[in-house]
């Protein structure tokens, strides 16, 4: 679980599809082609924390809601660093 003030990094294979969440809720988060196509691979930080571990970030504004299967975490690449510049 991510909190306020975290920096995460958007899944540089980020594809448009559902998914998983651990919302008790929803337990499938649509990743829609904006998402996709302008964050992927980038990292953000993380402005609000949802009651079913949705996430919003600063990346987008708050535009769309994120969860934790959309981030990389650092035990399964430990060694991925972003490129910090535009294309």
């Amino acid at each position: 679980m991510f909190h306020i003030g975290d920096k995460v990094i958007i899944r540089p294979d980020l594809k448009v599809q559902d998914y998983p969440s651990e919302s008790p809720h929803r337990n499938m988060l649509y990743c829609n082609k904006d998402m996709a196509a302008h964050y992927a691979g980038k990292m953000a930080v993380v402005i609000k924390v949802s009651c079913q571990d949705r996430y919003v970030l600063d990346i987008d504004e708050g535009r769309w809601s994120w969860c934790e299967s959309m981030f990389i975490n650092n035990t399964e690449n430990p060694c991925y660093v972003p490129l910090l510049f535009d294309d």
